[in-house]
Formats: C-alpha cells, structure tokens, sequence
C-alpha cells in the first residue's frame, strides 16, 4: 500500500516540495541583480528563469503524485 497523504504520494510529495522550495530561493535570490531589459539582458535574467522553471518542476512533481497510483518503493 502506497503512503499517502490527503491523496498525495509522500515521496513525490516532499521531492516535489523540495524541488519547489529550492526554485524559489534561487528566484528570489536572483532579484538581488539587475534584470536589465529586453534589448539589454541583465545577469539576474538568467537564474530568475531557472528558479521559476524549478519551481514550476516541483509543482508538476507534486500534482502528478497527486494523480498517480503508483506506490512508493519500500523503504529499506
């Protein structure tokens, strides 16, 4: 039987989390550089984009333990 919390997977629950956890830091730490513009990319552009793809990452992780009904491996 798999663990499951309120319907989510625990295991893809917490990587999810984590994932999701770690995107946001680095997007948020990113907004200590310039962003620049569009014609002239500053260097916080750059890990901005990657923290919010990590984040969105994790958000697709956790969803999609939410809709599986795969189990989790035994944990030795």
């Amino acid at each position: 039987m798999a663990h499951r919390i309120a319907g989510f997977n625990t295991l893809e629950l917490a990587a999810g989390l984590i994932v999701f956890g770690a995107g946001i830091v680095v997007a948020v730490e990113s907004m200590s550089y310039p962003m620049g513009s569009l014609r002239n990319v500053g260097p916080g552009i750059f890990p901005m984009l990657l923290g919010l793809v990590l984040a969105a990452l994790g958000l697709a992780i956790v969803l999609e333990g939410r809709i599986s009904d795969a189990a989790a491996p035994p944990v030795p």
